[in-house]
């Protein structure tokens, strides 16, 4: 019987271990970074901090602002188009090509929502009664939005009511007449 030696393989050079990537101060990101749709967002998230139905000008969310990224995508996501981590203190909204302002405002303003109540006992850990109380109050608070009737409270039912708003607005100063002035009928 012929004897058999087994030949060691030759192994691959394994590439020295890097150290994880830290995440960005938010204080070292250009203002570009922010802007997605016409919106400054860190500008946004700040004055929708102050709301009440968030906490208002005292609240947790102005005493200590949470770290916003803002993910650029390829394509609108099919599902996520933000998220929050209310134990780390930070959210994360999607941009991509052909976002409306209304879709980042909403997503904005969901997301901090998650941030202000954190999750819920029960069945709805995330989008119950309270959250959607809450987001519905912070809608009219902050866009003067109101009488929308969400089926669910995911995306799509106030971004759409923030583009009409968005809309009448654009229309008015069409005619050089300000938003919040009273027009004559005509």
């Amino acid at each position: 019987m012929p004897i058999r030696f087994k030949i060691p393989k030759q192994r691959r050079p394994v590439a020295p271990r890097q150290a994880p990537r830290r995440r960005r101060s938010p204080g070292t990101r250009p203002a570009r970074y922010y802007a997605v749709a016409g919106v400054d967002l860190r500008a946004e998230m700040e004055r929708l901090s102050a709301l009440p139905a968030l906490g208002g000008p005292d609240g947790p969310l102005v005493r200590r602002p949470p770290e916003l990224a803002v993910r650029r995508a390829s394509a609108r996501p099919r599902t996520r188009l933000g998220f929050a981590v209310p134990e780390e203190h930070r959210l994360s909204v999607t941009a991509y090509p052909g976002i409306r302002r209304g879709d980042i405002e909403e997503t904005l303003l969901h997301e901090l929502v998650h941030l202000a109540i954190g999750s819920s006992p029960g069945g709805r850990r995330w989008h119950g009664r309270e959250f959607t109380e809450t987001l519905r109050r912070a809608m009219r608070e902050a866009y003067g939005i109101t009488g929308v009737r969400a089926k669910n409270t995911y995306h799509g039912t106030y971004a759409a009511a923030l583009e009409r708003r968005h809309a009448r607005e654009e229309a008015l100063a069409a005619r050089g007449v300000h938003p919040e002035q009273l027009e004559l009928a005509g």
